[in-house]
Protein backbone atom coordinates (compact mmCIF):
# COMPACT_ATOMS: atom_id res chain seq x y z
CA UNK A 1 0.00 0.00 0.00
CA UNK A 2 2.88 2.32 -0.34
CA UNK A 3 2.10 5.53 -2.23
CA UNK A 4 -1.61 5.22 -1.46
CA UNK A 5 -3.18 7.57 1.05
CA UNK A 6 -5.64 5.70 3.24
CA UNK A 7 -9.17 7.10 3.26
CA UNK A 8 -10.88 7.52 6.58
CA UNK A 9 -14.47 6.48 6.36
CA UNK A 10 -17.03 8.09 8.68
CA UNK A 11 -18.46 5.81 11.30
CA UNK A 12 -22.18 5.43 11.65
CA UNK A 13 -24.35 4.85 14.64
CA UNK A 14 -27.70 3.27 14.21
CA UNK A 15 -30.31 6.03 13.92
CA UNK A 16 -27.72 8.78 14.35
CA UNK A 17 -25.53 11.11 12.35
CA UNK A 18 -22.15 10.03 11.17
CA UNK A 19 -19.12 11.39 13.07
CA UNK A 20 -18.25 13.83 10.28
CA UNK A 21 -21.71 15.44 10.24
CA UNK A 22 -21.75 15.65 14.06
CA UNK A 23 -18.33 17.29 14.01
CA UNK A 24 -19.47 19.89 11.48
CA UNK A 25 -22.71 20.48 13.36
CA UNK A 26 -20.79 21.05 16.63
CA UNK A 27 -18.29 23.33 14.89
CA UNK A 28 -20.96 25.49 13.22
CA UNK A 29 -23.00 25.56 16.43
CA UNK A 30 -20.00 26.84 18.38
CA UNK A 31 -19.24 29.44 15.70
CA UNK A 32 -22.83 30.65 15.76
CA UNK A 33 -22.74 31.12 19.54
CA UNK A 34 -19.48 33.08 19.30
CA UNK A 35 -20.58 35.11 16.27
CA UNK A 36 -24.01 36.17 17.56
CA UNK A 37 -22.75 38.79 20.04
CA UNK A 38 -20.42 40.19 17.40
CA UNK A 39 -23.26 40.68 14.95
CA UNK A 40 -25.64 42.26 17.46
CA UNK A 41 -26.61 45.75 16.36
CA UNK A 42 -26.22 48.85 18.47
CA UNK A 43 -29.37 50.02 20.17
CA UNK A 44 -30.90 53.50 20.01
CA UNK A 45 -32.64 54.58 23.21
CA UNK A 46 -34.97 57.58 23.35
CA UNK A 47 -34.86 60.00 26.27
CA UNK A 48 -36.99 63.14 26.53
CA UNK A 49 -35.67 66.33 28.12
CA UNK A 50 -38.78 67.67 29.78
CA UNK A 51 -42.13 65.94 30.21
CA UNK A 52 -43.12 64.01 27.07
CA UNK A 53 -46.69 65.27 27.05
CA UNK A 54 -48.58 67.41 24.58
CA UNK A 55 -50.86 69.05 27.14
CA UNK A 56 -50.33 70.00 30.79
CA UNK A 57 -52.23 67.86 33.32
CA UNK A 58 -55.28 69.42 35.02
CA UNK A 59 -54.27 72.08 37.54
CA UNK A 60 -50.80 72.60 36.04
CA UNK A 61 -50.19 75.90 34.21
CA UNK A 62 -49.79 75.33 30.45
CA UNK A 63 -46.30 76.89 30.32
CA UNK A 64 -44.89 75.09 33.35
CA UNK A 65 -41.99 72.72 32.85
CA UNK A 66 -40.17 69.90 34.62
CA UNK A 67 -36.40 70.11 34.43
CA UNK A 68 -35.73 66.42 34.29
CA UNK A 69 -35.29 63.57 31.83
CA UNK A 70 -37.86 60.91 31.00
CA UNK A 71 -36.95 58.16 31.73
CA UNK A 72 -34.65 59.44 34.47
CA UNK A 73 -32.08 56.68 33.80
CA UNK A 74 -31.00 55.28 30.44
CA UNK A 75 -28.53 52.41 30.28
CA UNK A 76 -26.28 52.43 27.24
CA UNK A 77 -23.40 50.31 26.05
CA UNK A 78 -20.43 51.13 23.82
CA UNK A 79 -21.77 51.76 20.33
CA UNK A 80 -25.32 52.55 21.49
CA UNK A 81 -27.00 55.85 20.70
CA UNK A 82 -29.40 58.01 22.65
CA UNK A 83 -32.02 59.97 20.76
CA UNK A 84 -32.76 63.09 22.78
CA UNK A 85 -36.17 64.65 22.28
CA UNK A 86 -36.80 68.10 23.70
CA UNK A 87 -40.09 69.10 25.31
CA UNK A 88 -39.65 72.70 26.34
CA UNK A 89 -36.69 74.81 27.42
CA UNK A 90 -33.94 72.22 27.91
CA UNK A 91 -30.41 71.22 27.00
CA UNK A 92 -28.26 68.12 27.22
CA UNK A 93 -24.73 68.73 28.51
CA UNK A 94 -21.84 66.30 28.94
CA UNK A 95 -18.70 67.72 30.63
CA UNK A 96 -15.18 66.72 29.75
CA UNK A 97 -14.18 63.69 31.84
CA UNK A 98 -13.59 64.93 35.39
CA UNK A 99 -15.32 68.24 34.61
CA UNK A 100 -18.37 69.76 36.26
CA UNK A 101 -21.79 70.61 34.97
CA UNK A 102 -22.06 74.04 33.33
CA UNK A 103 -24.48 76.71 34.51
CA UNK A 104 -26.84 78.09 31.90
CA UNK A 105 -26.19 81.73 32.87
CA UNK A 106 -22.92 83.18 34.17
CA UNK A 107 -21.64 86.60 35.19
CA UNK A 108 -19.32 88.42 32.81
CA UNK A 109 -16.87 90.48 34.95
CA UNK A 110 -15.84 92.53 31.90
CA UNK A 111 -19.39 93.91 31.56
CA UNK A 112 -21.24 95.90 34.21
CA UNK A 113 -24.75 97.30 34.12
CA UNK A 114 -24.91 101.06 33.65
CA UNK A 115 -28.46 101.87 32.59
CA UNK A 116 -31.05 104.50 33.39
CA UNK A 117 -34.80 104.38 33.29
CA UNK A 118 -36.83 106.65 30.93
CA UNK A 119 -36.76 109.42 33.56
CA UNK A 120 -32.95 109.31 33.65
CA UNK A 121 -32.65 107.69 37.07
CA UNK A 122 -30.06 104.92 37.46
CA UNK A 123 -31.31 101.40 38.02
CA UNK A 124 -30.63 99.75 41.39
CA UNK A 125 -28.47 97.08 39.73
CA UNK A 126 -26.01 99.51 38.11
CA UNK A 127 -22.42 98.53 38.75
CA UNK A 128 -23.36 94.84 39.01
CA UNK A 129 -21.81 92.23 36.71
CA UNK A 130 -23.94 91.51 33.65
CA UNK A 131 -25.45 88.04 33.38
CA UNK A 132 -24.89 86.33 30.03
CA UNK A 133 -25.69 82.96 28.51
CA UNK A 134 -22.90 80.45 29.17
CA UNK A 135 -21.56 79.52 25.72
CA UNK A 136 -20.79 75.97 26.91
CA UNK A 137 -24.37 75.25 27.99
CA UNK A 138 -26.60 77.59 25.99
CA UNK A 139 -25.23 76.85 22.51
CA UNK A 140 -24.31 73.63 20.69
CA UNK A 141 -20.72 72.58 21.47
CA UNK A 142 -18.65 69.65 20.27
CA UNK A 143 -19.80 66.75 18.17
CA UNK A 144 -22.69 64.35 18.53
CA UNK A 145 -20.34 61.60 19.68
CA UNK A 146 -19.25 61.72 23.32
CA UNK A 147 -16.14 59.92 24.54
CA UNK A 148 -15.25 62.09 27.56
CA UNK A 149 -12.35 63.90 25.86
CA UNK A 150 -14.24 67.18 25.41
CA UNK A 151 -17.47 68.97 26.26
CA UNK A 152 -20.53 68.01 24.25
CA UNK A 153 -23.73 70.06 24.48
CA UNK A 154 -26.98 70.26 22.57
CA UNK A 155 -27.45 73.93 23.41
CA UNK A 156 -30.79 75.14 24.70
CA UNK A 157 -33.89 73.98 22.91
CA UNK A 158 -36.81 76.33 23.40
CA UNK A 159 -40.54 75.87 23.20
CA UNK A 160 -40.40 76.78 19.51
CA UNK A 161 -38.04 73.84 18.97
CA UNK A 162 -40.01 71.42 21.14
CA UNK A 163 -40.13 68.00 19.58
CA UNK A 164 -36.82 68.54 17.77
CA UNK A 165 -34.58 65.52 18.12
CA UNK A 166 -30.84 65.22 18.46
CA UNK A 167 -29.21 61.80 18.16
CA UNK A 168 -25.96 61.34 20.02
CA UNK A 169 -23.79 58.30 19.50
CA UNK A 170 -21.57 57.22 22.37
CA UNK A 171 -18.04 55.90 22.04
CA UNK A 172 -17.54 55.91 25.77
CA UNK A 173 -15.69 53.31 27.77
CA UNK A 174 -17.96 51.43 30.14
CA UNK A 175 -16.34 50.43 33.41
CA UNK A 176 -17.75 48.50 36.33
Amino acid sequence: MSGVTPRIEPTYEPGGLDVTKRTYAALFGALAVVALPATATAATKTTTAGPPISKAPPGVPPYSDATQFFPSTTTIHVGDSVKWKFAGFHSVYFPKKGGKNAQLAIGDPSKKYNDTDPAGSPFWFNGQIQIIANPLAAFPVGTKTYDGSKVTSSGVHTLTQAGAAMVMSYGCQISA
